[in-house]
């Protein structure tokens, strides 16, 4: 459910994205960034984003090209169609995300001690804000 959610949201702000854009052309004014666009179409805004570009026939000059936006929604749809299979669900299986958070865990760990390290021989601190929340 969230999934689906997250593609609604994300697939009205690239929509949003590209009518703010249209409109900012129409008054001269300064068009929005190239990476705010890249970035939509990553996260799954490609297709809102499209469908404002066909809606408008506006291809924003920051936007990706059609082409490019249309390769990552089909990676993106064969992505969640392979998640779906027996072999992908095997694969989501392999990725423990539990081992991937106590690597993290070592890593902040390491970070520190080698602060304290800095802090133990200058006399300064170089840490700026770690809390251990």
């Amino acid at each position: 459910m969230a999934f689906w959610i997250w593609i609604v949201i994300i697939n009205s702000a690239g929509f949003l994205m590209v009518e703010q854009d249209f409109r900012r052309m129409k008054a001269r004014k300064m068009r929005s960034s190239t990476s705010g666009f890249i970035w939509n179409v990553l996260l799954g805004g490609g297709s809102g984003q499209l469908l404002a570009m066909i809606m408008r026939r506006h291809i924003p000059e920051a936007a990706m090209s059609v082409s490019v936006t249309l390769f990552v929604i089909a990676a993106q749809v064969a992505g969640v169609i392979y998640s779906r299979t027996p072999e992908g669900q095997q694969q989501l299986k392999k990725w423990n995300l539990n081992a991937a958070k106590t690597s993290i865990e070592t890593s902040v760990e390491k970070t520190k001690s080698f602060l304290e390290k800095i802090d133990r021989s200058t006399g300064k601190s170089a840490r700026t804000d770690f809390s251990d929340d």
